[in-house]
């Protein structure tokens, strides 16, 4: 899987480092893994998430390193009654 080219695979790794936000982290080990050569597959069996999921990741990821994180923070819920 091609990984679209915002960082380079050092400062995915670096990103994954750094990360204190564990959900934050976990995308960029996949992100990292992936831009590395490790094929999906092997990157699913590594980290534990299935194939769609880290499919799902890097396509999200073609927006920009900005969509990296948590984004049920942002989400403000339903609207009350």
């Amino acid at each position: 899987m091609v990984i679209a080219p915002h960082l380079t695979v050092t400062e995915l790794e670096q990103r994954y480092r750094s990360a204190g936000d564990p959900v934050a982290r976990s995308q960029w080990q996949i992100l990292w893994l992936l831009a590395s050569g490790m094929a999906t597959a092997e990157v699913a069996r590594v980290t534990g998430y299935s194939v769609r999921w880290i499919q799902e990741l890097a396509r999200r990821y073609r927006e920009g390193p900005d969509v990296i994180g948590d984004r049920r923070h942002g989400n403000p819920g339903a609207a009350p009654y």
